[in-house]
């Protein structure tokens, strides 16, 4: 089972988009079966499928947190919503602050009862390790998570669960600023936990060949990027064909545009992250 989270530290640079489109990618061009997670409490993710039913409100990440934590049994399937019939999501809500409250609690009462220290770090153990109990291996070929794009309980749960990213970049300046802040996030996570975390991939999306400012940022941004990690060959251009397919149809650009010269950046960026992802091997467990 491949695990990859889709992650920057800027807003805006199409983490959800190609994320979405990846997961049908998977689903509709090679047949795998995919779990997405939707790490965000803005729901972008959950919202660019049709006929989401109310559930998808009501039986979120967020709830079956809490029913673990007040020692409940809980089971992944009844949180899932099937939109494809290889692929299911599980939803997040706008109310995670709710988890990090019982999660605060949770700890001081373990510390309480044991009378030993637990680190804030726990949090994010506890939630991988249910992650890794609930999410079989036998059951789908790739989980894939839209991260928030923040230093958070979410995304660094998000970053040590997958122990595998993809950045999306946008060549633009104040994407392009965030850089050396990401790597920053990565090493701290690398070090605090002892923790594998590869980026596989930077994919550069919207750009505009014709624009020389953005040539000029795609390249900065392969300079600042290449001693840390692969920049794919494949750049996606801008195109309004792509939020449209989302908005409008609720299906990826590739289905509702397939001869668009977008459609064929964004299936040549991905199998040419799939490749990256072959290449890299499994991903250590943590210690």
């Amino acid at each position: 089972m491949i695990k990859l989270t889709f992650f920057y530290t800027k807003g805006g640079t199409g983490k959800t988009t190609l994320c979405f489109n990846y997961g049908w990618y998977q689903a509709e061009k090679r047949a795998k079966r995919v779990l997405f997670l939707d790490f965000d409490p803005q729901m972008n993710l959950i919202k660019s499928f049709a006929d989401i039913p109310d559930k998808a409100y009501e039986m979120t990440l967020e709830d079956l947190i809490v029913r673990r934590l007040k020692k409940e049994p809980v089971t992944l399937s009844p949180y899932l919503i099937r939109v494809h019939p290889n692929i299911d999501i599980l939803p997040c809500s706008n109310n995670f602050s709710q988890v990090e409250e019982y999660l605060t609690d949770y700890i001081i009462e373990r510390v309480n009862r044991e009378t030993r220290k637990l680190q804030s770090r726990y949090r994010n153990l506890f939630l991988k390790q249910l992650l890794d109990e609930i999410i079989l291996e036998s059951h789908y070929d790739y989980v894939l998570i839209d991260s928030q794009p923040n230093y958070s309980l979410l995304s660094t749960t998000a970053l040590l669960y997958t122990g595998r990213l993809a950045l999306i970049v946008r060549p633009e300046l104040y994407s392009l600023l965030d850089i050396n802040y990401l790597f920053k996030i990565v090493d701290l996570l690398k070090e605090r936990f002892q923790a594998e975390i590869k980026v596989v991939g930077a994919l550069i999306n919207g750009f505009e060949p014709a624009k020389t400012l953005s040539r000029k940022i795609a390249g900065e941004y392969e300079a600042r990027i290449m001693s840390r990690a692969p920049v794919l060959r494949q750049r996606i251009r801008l195109s309004s064909h792509v939020p449209n397919s989302i908005t409008m149809e609720r299906r990826p650009v590739f289905m509702t545009h397939p001869d668009s010269l977008v459609a064929q950046d964004m299936l040549a960026a991905f199998a040419e992250l799939d490749g990256l992802i072959q290449a890299d091997g499994p991903v250590p467990t943590l210690p």
